[in-house]
């Protein structure tokens, strides 16, 4: 039956997205201790730092790229997922994979889509129309890094608090990312790292870490056609 299916397979999808969801789930503060803590830079406290961090989100708000990350839990010597990242004219693609098993998170101008691939098996459901937001077990958290949270930050919203958390290699050939601790309504509490493209490089909480491993170009249009027809939710 359909609804049985659909419910399994939302139970996979949400045990596969919790390390996600743990670092991107709006945590209270910045982190203490995180891994791979930013070093301290002589940037200038103050709202010329704050723009000049906006500006740098505000590059990555249009970016279309590919880009490779490592989830790493406090604590932890090694990744507990990896996480492939598709920015397009055709929308976002994040999918997160840990001990086998991918979940993906679809967003296009057709609706937001879920999946679950593993096993020689995949699954979708069409989890939101255009312009909604999905349900909270589809809803990981961690695209809004790559979306909301950049956006607030390029816009200088009101009560968004920025402020300069120092400077981290980027991987291989990328430079330096420069990084500040983030704060206020509409974004989720953390230290984010910019490449001079404004394409996230790391985003820091107190439940661990999202790190950028490699960048490339845009996406093909076909890396945003679902894995499975997507079914309705049940």
């Amino acid at each position: 039956m359909r609804t049985t299916t659909g419910v399994r397979s939302a139970r996979r999808l949400a045990a596969v997205l919790v390390a996600g969801t743990a670092l991107a789930g709006c945590t209270s503060s910045a982190p203490q201790g995180s891994p791979s803590t930013p070093s301290a830079t002589s940037a200038t406290s103050g709202s010329s730092t704050a723009a000049e961090f906006a500006a740098l989100a505000a590059r990555g708000v249009p970016a279309r790229y590919t880009a490779s990350y490592d989830l790493v839990s406090t604590g932890s010597p090694t990744p507990n997922a990896t996480v492939a990242v598709a920015k397009g004219v055709e929308g976002l693609r994040i999918a997160v994979t840990s001990q086998g098993s991918t979940a993906i998170y679809l967003s296009t101008s057709s609706g937001t889509v879920s999946c679950q691939t593993g096993g020689g098996q995949s699954s979708c459901l069409r989890v939101a129309a255009p312009g909604s937001t999905p349900p909270p077990l589809f809803d990981p958290g961690i695209q809004r890094i790559f979306t909301t949270t950049l956006a607030a930050i390029a816009a200088q919203d009101a009560g968004v608090h920025v402020a300069p958390s120092g400077t981290v290699p980027g991987p291989g050939g990328q430079g330096v990312a420069t990084c500040a601790d983030i704060a206020g309504p509409g974004v989720d509490a953390g230290t984010y790292c910019l490449l001079d493209s404004g394409i996230p490089d790391r985003a820091q909480f107190a439940a661990g870490a999202l790190r950028l491993t490699s960048v490339g170009a845009a996406p093909a249009a076909s890396a945003f056609v679902p894995p499975a027809t997507p079914t309705a939710l049940p």
